[in-house]
């Protein structure tokens, strides 16, 4: 920071402290003090232009660095004013002038403004600077990254600008998905999820849980839940409070078949019912059967998994379960070509999804043109 524009933060500073100021103390003190010191000539109206009116609107200072366009609007409040909601003249000049960059200020904060963003006004905040509050040297970098003369002549004020705001705006768009994804893991829990509540649970009982249960547990909290907030907000205990367990459409499904008696297994369209003795040998058979019956099916069920770090299918065990060796040994089976799946899982979520989507995945439709039952 230069000396000039300390000395100017220093002097506002004291100004603001100690004074009562209304709206055109603040214009005439603090606001041309600092934009002197940022470069610019406060004295020269072609420059800094004061009350500048197109049509019926006004905003208290033009600033333009490059003589064709406008490059900043400045509006002025009443001390403690410029916290309120942002000033609907300024934006409505800017928008209709073009003006690329706004900011408000009551000479102790100072609110900087990207015109060009989305949503309401203060969605296109991009930063808000007490001078007074914030240290020195942080107050004279803000100022100076926004509103120096020079950057905001050669352009580069504006596209650090809409850089920080896109980037902003990026981050803001990734959090609200937050709650969304969150969701979706209760309603269709990912293995990895299961995994951590799985051992967490064993690590303080002494036992592990039935993973159907651990499975029918989250997806109960999504029925008092439509985001991580309001988990974490539950005024009791998760474990004490009983929840209605939502079920999925593939499980409807499965369950039609359990109540029918049939046993364990499955039965493609033009084939016999092939039954099993557990659900786990049902899945092998039946990926074992689409690996044969279609080359490029295996490739296809890799594809298919977008979601957590397990693969569906893979040729390597580490792939179906990173970092786990004790399921790298005992849970990993060949299905042909080379190819091996997992089977740790629920039969009663994880099955019936995984060949709803193998089925998928070479034009067939599960529970039409193969019917299976894992339970």
């Amino acid at each position: 920071m230069n000396e000039t524009l300390e000395k100017a933060l220093i002097k506002a500073r004291e100004k603001l402290l100690s004074s009562v100021m209304n709206e055109a103390q603040v214009s005439q003190g603090p606001v041309r003090s600092i934009l002197q010191a940022l470069g610019w000539d406060t004295f020269d109206v072609d420059c800094v232009i004061p009350e500048y009116t197109v049509g019926k609107r006004r905003v208290d200072y033009a600033l333009k660095a490059n003589p064709a366009n406008t490059d900043v609007s400045l509006e002025i409040k009443a001390p403690g004013k410029a916290d309120d909601a942002a000033d609907l003249q300024l934006f409505e000049y800017a928008f209709h002038e073009g003006v690329p960059f706004a900011v408000l200020t009551d000479g102790r904060v100072w609110n900087f403004y990207l015109p060009s963003g989305q949503g309401n006004y203060q969605d296109r905040r991009l930063f808000k600077l007490d001078i007074v509050e914030r240290g020195l040297a942080e107050a004279g970098e803000t100022l100076h990254r926004y509103l120096d003369f020079e950057r905001t002549k050669n352009g580069l004020a504006r596209a650090d600008a809409v850089k920080e705001y896109a980037d902003g705006f990026q981050k803001a768009k990734v959090k609200a998905l937050i709650p969304k994804v969150w969701q979706n893991l209760l309603v269709e829990p990912d293995d990895m999820l299961c995994d951590v509540l799985v051992e967490a649970v064993e690590a303080e009982g002494g036992q592990r849980p039935a993973r159907d249960d651990v499975i029918a547990y989250l997806q109960s909290l999504s029925a008092v839940a439509s985001d991580f907030s309001k988990v974490a907000g539950l005024a009791k205990p998760l474990s004490q409070i009983a929840l209605p367990v939502k079920t999925l459409p593939s499980q409807n499904k499965i369950s039609e078949k359990a109540s029918t008696g049939q046993a364990i297994g499955f039965q493609t369209a033009t084939g016999d019912w092939k039954a099993f003795s557990t659900g786990k040998q049902c899945y092998v058979a039946l990926i074992q059967h689409l690996v044969s019956k279609y080359p490029d099916f295996p490739t296809r069920f890799q594809n298919a998994k977008t979601r957590g770090k397990r693969a569906w299918i893979s040729k390597t065990k580490d792939e179906l379960f990173p970092g786990r060796p004790d399921f790298q040994k005992s849970e990993v089976t060949a299905v042909g070509g080379g190819w091996l799946v997992g089977t740790q899982m629920s039969a009663h979520a994880d099955m019936p999804k995984r060949v709803e989507a193998a089925c998928a995945c070479v034009g067939l439709v599960f529970g039409r043109d193969i019917k299976a039952t894992f339970l």
